[in-house]
């Protein structure tokens, strides 16, 4: 088990957080890259880009900690062009920038200007722990 961000012990479970109930990282990438995927930024209620929704199901990045600095950068890319938000991992773990605070995009995947971009460094779905 690993300590979440609430400094709660979590697992996955059929691709879900024991604690949050947030998709696993490559799940929301393959998702983020997928045309059709319908998106829901954030709504910065903690002050901070805490969850995305992609297909009504959400993802809190927390669980960028998990990736490496090449897959959080990757993540980052995608995330950009379509919610504003780009996340990537610094010294003291994940950060963020983006546009605007407050930022809440919706939209589409590949329906509408912001580029598609390849999700090819998602790895096959972790085991549970």
């Amino acid at each position: 088990m690993r300590a979440h961000g609430s400094g709660v012990d979590y697992f996955w479970r059929d691709g879900r957080c024991s604690e949050c109930g947030s998709m696993m990282p490559e799940e929301a990438a393959r998702l983020l890259s997928t045309p059709g995927t319908e998106f829901v930024g954030s709504d910065w209620s903690y002050g901070w880009p805490a969850d995305m929704r992609l297909d009504g199901s959400v993802f809190h990045p927390v669980h960028l900690a998990e990736l490496d600095q090449f897959e959080v950068d990757a993540f980052g890319r995608l995330t950009g062009p379509l919610l504003g938000v780009v996340y990537q991992r610094d010294e003291s773990g994940i950060d963020f920038t983006a546009t605007r605070r407050g930022f809440c995009a919706r939209g589409v995947v590949g329906a509408g200007a912001a580029p598609l971009v390849s999700a090819a460094w998602v790895q096959p779905q972790r085991k549970a722990a």
